[in-house]
């Protein structure tokens, strides 16, 4: 390991990688969030109960919120990014880049997706807390 590696290994062992739980619109969150050097990140796996469904198009307007608050806060907004597909072949994507834009979507961004769906929701926001970012995305998710 070269002393680059080793600095930055070091750097990172007092990095904080929080997980927690949480319920939204019928369907239960696993969340995982972390800092990187200035760059605060959550992670967000959406896994709607048994017979439910889950709007993608909740995740695109979230997406919208989380960065305008995000940058009220005081963030630079790195990316915002949401995706869902299941077995079938059905799937969308967004991504935001900064408060005020319109997202970037593909797929069918109108559909639902239900307990089998592979639903993922990813924000790096630079200049805030992790904790901070985490707390926008459950108010704006709950």
């Amino acid at each position: 390991m070269t002393d680059q590696q080793q600095a930055h290994n070091e750097h990172h062992e007092g990095s904080h990688n929080h997980r927690e739980t949480f319920e939204i619109h019928g369907a239960e969150v696993f969340t995982e969030s972390h800092m990187h050097d200035q760059a605060a990140t959550v992670s967000l796996a959406i896994c709607p109960n048994e017979g439910a469904t889950f709007a993608f198009a909740t995740l695109v307007t979230a997406m919208q919120d989380i960065a305008s608050r995000a940058e009220a806060a005081g963030g630079i907004i790195g990316h915002i990014k949401a995706f869902a597909r299941e077995e079938n072949g059905a799937f969308a994507h967004a991504s935001v880049t900064a408060a005020g834009l319109a997202p970037t979507c593909e797929g069918d961004v109108s559909a639902s997706f239900g307990e089998e769906a592979d639903i993922q929701l990813v924000s790096i926001v630079l200049l805030i807390s992790f904790e901070e970012l985490l707390s926008i995305c459950r108010d704006v998710l709950g």
